[in-house]
């Protein structure tokens, strides 16, 4: 076995993926054959990882489920291979089928810090988060000191807006591995939830040396310091999604306040917004060549350098302008099927790669009782809405107009409408910044911006918040719009 697996390492050094996989593969039958359990299963773990690694996800996981399942078909209480697939199916979001997989694993071997550290990690997913924490405290009792365990009990207590738990959590964690980018990064977004903006920012920088925050190219600049230098060229480079360049562009101004030149390298759906924000000289897109400039700066390390809270004087909205010939067009479509109504815009769903989509995004169902109101004209703000309204009866009377499809029509189409009712996304960011009336949706362990309570936010004066009173109870979310949307009614606004 052995000799197998440093055969299948060195090929794998060689660059030989394919080869080192086959390895691998005749190590599982070797280890099958011998009745060894423990190497037949870490070695489907390998032949997955390596195999996903190489950028065959599926595939991994499909060798990896069907080489556990077979050894539980000769041995269904062996505790590893109960663990392993457990484990499978939870990052799969199996979570109904994974649970009982990990219940019955720690049952057998209750004394495995592990098993109980992974099984926290699947109630996390699953929002069962009291039974989550006490599962790490359990997997912490058998192997204190633990950094990984602690970063996960963090997160926790995170999703149960129990920060000061949580900062206790990752303050341990980075007591015990100070290099643990990944707990340090945690601990940014836990403190800037709470308002402890300045030590917050301090840590948020983390996120650059993970792997995927990290951009995938720098510029060949020196990274700018903070340093005032009266005309130097600073390149602000966006990164993560439209609604993090869209919030804190903003910061242009600011720079330029103090005789920097800002060149702003953003996604080119938001070249010609971010070309109107004062402040800003030049926009780059992402695809271009890199411009001529003499430093540059990740566009959310700027809030850390310029000491920025939102309890502090913000700037304010609109900071992001329009084309006016986007807008006439817009005003017209919308005018034209609104029939004096409050025209509304929605937006119900984010990008599905985010990583808290599961909780952030909403759906469309739920907006029912908003969109079966008369006294609204309700129009669509996702581009991609095809499947969700065909499959949601209520939704056959949203407005689809042709602008949702463009961004900077999507911008124009937000600026003409009466009210925008969105989940935590970019048309949120973009209606904060154009300063028109924005109502966001949000879960009950909102992203950092929004904090833990409130319902209004000093990022955004045209914002107000709606947050669920509990884990995914949209229902009553879309309860509180409809009170509010009775008092705009009552009002004549």
């Amino acid at each position: 076995m052995l000799a197998l697996m440093f055969r299948s390492d060195a090929l794998l050094m060689l660059g030989r993926v394919s080869e080192s996989c086959a390895v691998v593969g005749e190590m599982i039958d070797v280890a099958r054959g011998a009745g060894l359990v423990e190497w037949t299963l870490e070695s489907v773990g390998l032949l997955a990882g390596r195999l996903m690694e190489s950028g065959q996800v599926a595939q991994g996981m499909t060798v990896a489920t069907a080489g556990y399942r077979e050894d539980l078909a000769s041995s269904p209480e062996d505790p590893l291979a109960l663990h392993y697939l457990g484990v499978l199916l939870y990052q799969r979001g199996a979570f109904d089928l994974a649970l009982p997989l990990l219940d019955r694993a720690v049952a057998l071997v209750p004394g495995e810090a592990e098993f109980h550290n992974n099984r926290g990690l699947a109630l996390t997913a699953a929002d069962r988060l009291d039974e989550a924490v006490a599962a790490f405290g359990r997997s912490l009792a058998l192997r204190p000191a633990h950094a990984g365990t602690l970063n996960n009990l963090g997160l926790a207590h995170v999703a149960r807006n129990a920060l000061d738990a949580a900062d206790d959590a990752y303050s341990e964690a980075l007591a015990l591995a100070p290099g643990f980018d990944a707990a340090r990064w945690n601990h940014a977004l836990a403190l800037l939830a709470s308002g402890r903006y300045r030590d917050g920012w301090r840590a948020y920088d983390a996120r650059l040396s993970i792997p995927q925050f990290r951009p995938a190219e720098l510029p060949p600049l020196p990274r700018w310091d903070g340093a005032a230098a009266p005309g130097l060229r600073v390149l602000v480079l966006a990164e993560q999604g439209l609604g993090d360049t869209l919030h804190f562009i903003r910061y242009a101004r600011t720079l330029a306040e103090r005789s920097l030149v800002v060149i702003a390298g953003v996604p080119d759906k938001l070249r010609a917004l971010v070309a109107t924000v004062p402040g800003v000289t030049a926009v780059s897109t992402r695809e271009a060549p890199w411009p001529a400039a003499d430093a540059w700066i990740p566009l959310l390390s700027l809030p850390g350098l310029l000491d920025a809270a939102p309890a502090a004087p913000v700037i304010g909205a609109p900071y992001v302008a329009v084309d006016a010939e986007r807008r006439r067009a817009a005003a017209r479509a919308v005018h034209a099927v609104a029939t004096g109504r409050t025209t509304v815009g929605f937006a119900w769903a984010g990008a599905r790669d985010n990583t808290n989509d599961r909780r952030r995004s909403m759906p469309l169902a739920a907006l029912a009782p908003l969109l079966a109101r008369s006294d609204i004209a309700g129009f669509s703000l996702q581009h991609d809405d095809d499947a969700d309204v065909a499959a949601t009866p209520a939704a056959q009377s949203l407005h689809r107009l042709h602008a949702r499809l463009d961004y900077d029509d999507m911008a124009a189409l937000v600026d003409v409408l009466d009210l925008v009712v969105t989940v935590d996304t970019s048309i949120g960011h973009l209606a904060g910044a154009l300063d028109r009336p924005v109502w966001i949706l949000l879960p009950h362990a909102a992203d950092w911006r929004w904090g833990i309570g409130g319902d209004r936010t000093a990022w955004y004066a045209s914002a107000r918040l709606f947050r669920q009173p509990r884990t995914g109870d949209w229902p009553a979310v879309v309860e509180a719009v409809g009170r509010a949307l009775d008092g705009l009614r009552a009002a004549g606004t």
